[in-house]
């Protein structure tokens, strides 16, 4: 959270990276009560999840904050797939109420690439109908997320050409 003071009244301004929880939580069983604890899956308990990224567990144990899953994982332009499992999913999980499985992006034999940019401000949102009626100016909210991927074979002229053999994926998110 950040504090900033517009004509003398402190004003909480609060920005979200865009994670592939947010996914997640398009799915019938995921619940978020927010907070850093407050995901369920499945119906059990908040933050007693696992979380898989390529077939690795990025989990921490339940004494750390779960946060740390969330803002240490890929960008949502870096996934490729995303399953959520509440219930009958195998034994090698081990987590009783649910677990998310994420598999990131990788190179091709041909260059790919995404840039993006969600930028939030007073220039381009508009105040609501209720606030302009009664003479209530917008709101002070900035959010700037930014990124790109690119993505590939492995090219090295005159010495390497992995086509069919060695690729590269690279993705930067930026939030400000």
């Amino acid at each position: 959270l950040e504090n900033k003071l517009v004509n003398d009244l402190p004003l909480v301004v609060s920005g979200t990276v865009r994670t592939p929880f947010d996914l997640a939580a398009l799915t019938p069983d995921a619940k978020n009560l927010g907070g850093d604890n407050g995901f369920m899956v499945g119906g059990g308990q908040a933050a007693a999840y696992g979380t898989t990224l390529d077939g690795v567990s990025a989990n921490t144990s339940r004494a750390l904050s779960k946060s740390w899953v969330a803002s240490n994982s890929p960008s949502v332009e870096a996934i490729d797939q995303f399953t959520v499992d509440s219930s009958g999913y195998k034994a090698e999980y081990g987590h009783g109420a649910g677990v998310m499985t994420f598999v990131s992006k990788s190179g091709t034999n041909g260059y790919h690439g995404s840039a993006y940019e969600f930028i939030r401000n007073n220039d381009f949102d508009a105040n609501n109908f209720f606030n302009n009626a009664s003479h209530i100016a917008n709101s002070i909210y900035k959010q700037n997320d930014f990124g790109f991927t690119a993505g590939g074979p492995v090219w090295i002229p005159k010495i390497y050409h992995g086509k069919d053999k060695t690729f590269f994926f690279f993705s930067y998110e930026g939030f400000q």
